[in-house]
């Protein structure tokens, strides 16, 4: 009793922080800041957005997941937990690594992972030319996340999990991770060679905003820009049950129940098919003689 009580007294004077009603983590990010932000999040924002991916990517109880991302992550956070919900099987590794994931993947039939964009090369790069390895027959379902895959990447994704189907995401810790989703591949409709996202080159060539395309928002996500000029560009606002109840130790952003929208901090424009392309961060722009320029377009 004399220790329970101890225990008791010393809580009771200790300066703790307590997580507002409804919050199941926060989880950190930098962001373009620099200065980690935590980011409480809500148990009802954890299920919609693991809800939308379960819909989306098809995962189900036969699924066996490979633990790719770290669980600190919010994209690896919230695709573990849709496993869980449909009660797939897990297989965790202690941190990515191409060949150790090509042994794990072998060894336990896995059928679905995520991925980005460094991670996806990797595997590439040491699967090129093993056309009889044994994941290629049991992969079915991948998510990339954290940038766009280059067509480059995703021809070489196509050919060493041909069975598998490829999406990509476009997210951020604040909202719980993907706003939207966009198929690359899908063996069902598509061969290899036609994995090369010809049809959206075309209408981004044929345009005059370039950008990237991110696929159109899940089925709880709302997105519209602010479009501050003519022709429909804008910083890209979102809203949904999906976003974060507010910044750790700041007062609240958002009242979900007043449908109040989120700034992104990127800029970009909705297309007339209703997808989303990304042109830039609105911080890193920079104006020149009257015209806007973005750091991602001058890399490309």
């Amino acid at each position: 009793m004399d220790k329970l009580k101890f225990g008791s007294q010393r809580c009771s004077s200790s300066n703790y922080s307590w997580a507002p009603e409804g919050a199941v983590i926060i989880c950190f990010t930098s962001g373009t800041t620099g200065r980690p932000k935590g980011v409480t999040i809500s148990h009802s924002a954890l299920i919609a957005q693991s809800m939308a991916k379960i819909a989306i990517c098809g995962y189900d109880e036969d699924d066996i997941y490979l633990h790719s991302a770290p669980l600190c992550h919010i994209g690896g956070l919230s695709s573990a937990m849709a496993m869980l919900m449909v009660g797939a099987c897990h297989v965790l590794m202690p941190k990515f690594d191409a060949k150790l994931a090509i042994e794990v993947i072998e060894k336990w039939d896995v059928t679905s992972l995520i991925t980005v964009p460094a991670m996806m090369a990797d595997l590439i790069s040491l699967l090129r030319g093993k056309e009889w390895w044994k994941g290629k027959d049991s992969m079915k379902k991948i998510l990339n996340g954290g940038g766009s895959l280059s067509p480059e990447l995703i021809r070489g994704a196509t050919i060493i999990f041909p069975k598998a189907k490829i999406l990509s995401a476009y997210g951020m810790t604040e909202a719980c991770s993907s706003l939207t989703f966009m198929t690359l591949y899908d063996p069902i409709f598509q061969s290899p060679d036609q994995a090369n996202l010809s049809s959206r080159t075309n209408r981004q060539s044929s345009s005059s905003q370039q950008g990237i395309p991110m696929g159109k928002p899940a089925p709880h996500v709302d997105i519209r820009t602010d479009a501050d000029d003519s022709l429909g560009v804008g910083r890209i606002l979102v809203r949904g049950p999906n976003l974060m109840l507010k910044y750790w130790n700041q007062a609240p952003t958002l009242d979900c129940k007043d449908q109040q929208w989120f700034d992104t901090g990127d800029i970009g424009f909705i297309d007339d098919h209703g997808e989303l392309w990304l042109i830039g961060r609105e911080k890193g722009r920079i104006k020149s003689g009257g015209e806007n320029i973005y750091p991602e377009e001058v890399i490309r």
